[in-house]
């Protein structure tokens, strides 16, 4: 069972799959590939969607943004909690990046971009800021410190697309 799982991820994931492939297929509830079905790629027979392989990374992909668009709904009272400045170790973040990024930098608080989070990232906690350099440095992450990082810049205003 598990050979079979693993050549059928070998196949689909290659990097010559044919995007016309129809080798495998894939039975499941219409309800787990709702952009597919609305974009009207796959075949629906009773209420079961019929995925063939070439549709497989679009349909991890769908699922991917699902479970994060969740994940974001399901942060967003915490994130408001931390922002509100019921946390003290958040409030004193907060108040310490705005008064350093209003002062000499001439950067506004409220305008914070992508490319001024290197500059903040001096004021950020410790493990933070050790997490940031390792991101310069190597371009990857543990998907748990991805996370934490991501939290932390949402945190400090900037949007998700922009992040």
């Amino acid at each position: 069972m598990l050979k079979t799982l693993l050549d059928r991820a070998e196949h689909f994931l290659a990097v010559d799959h044919n995007m016309e492939c129809h080798h495998y297929k894939l039975l499941l509830p219409f309800t787990f590939c709702r952009r597919l079905v609305s974009e009207r790629t796959v075949e629906i027979v009773k209420g079961t969607a019929k995925l063939y392989c070439c549709l497989w990374r679009n349909l991890m992909l769908d699922v991917f943004d699902s479970l994060l668009e969740l994940e974001i709904e399901r942060l967003k009272p915490l994130a408001r909690i931390l922002v509100s400045g019921e946390d003290d170790r958040i409030r004193r973040l907060l108040s310490t990046c705005a008064a350093r990024l209003g002062g000499s930098s001439g950067v506004s608080y409220s305008s914070l971009l992508p490319q001024q989070v290197d500059h903040v990232s001096r004021f950020f906690p410790p493990c933070m800021a050790n997490l940031h350099k390792i991101l310069r440095q190597t371009h990857r992450l543990s998907f748990d410190s991805r996370y934490l990082h991501l939290i932390l810049v949402a945190l400090l205003l900037l949007t998700f697309s922009t992040t």
